[in-house]
């Protein structure tokens, strides 16, 4: 996919610049590190910076998935016992003294019911 990122200016194709000729001949090294160089090379009279990279893969954010998904596992966690848990448990508290009350009504009302005869 990124097989090269070397960019060579028309005037440079002109001459009969490759790659390789560009790398060892070319501007002025900016990092070097591990066999990897990067070059910066601004054109005469352009405004624009041609930024060369050689043997870097390019970056596929496979850290940022990983945290993402931390993260997310984090926050699923949180919502469950968080808000779902004391959710449910309230609901059955709730509808557990609605029942209660219902059935102590029942019961008065029976009682009262049975003792007007």
């Amino acid at each position: 996919m990124f097989t090269n990122l070397c960019m060579i200016t028309p005037k440079e194709k002109e001459r009969g610049v490759d790659h390789d000729s560009r790398e060892t001949h070319g501007a002025g090294v900016i990092g070097q590190g591990n066999g990897r160089a990067s070059r910066l090379r601004q054109g005469a009279g352009s405004s624009s910076i041609n930024l060369a990279t050689v043997g870097v893969r390019p970056y596929r954010g496979g850290m940022a998935r990983t945290v993402l998904t931390v993260v997310g596992v984090i926050l699923a966690l949180w919502l469950i016992f968080g808000f779902v848990i004391p959710a449910v448990f309230a609901t059955l508290k709730f509808l557990l003294v609605f029942a209660l009350i219902a059935l102590a009504v029942v019961a008065v009302i029976t009682v009262v019911g049975k003792m007007s005869r």
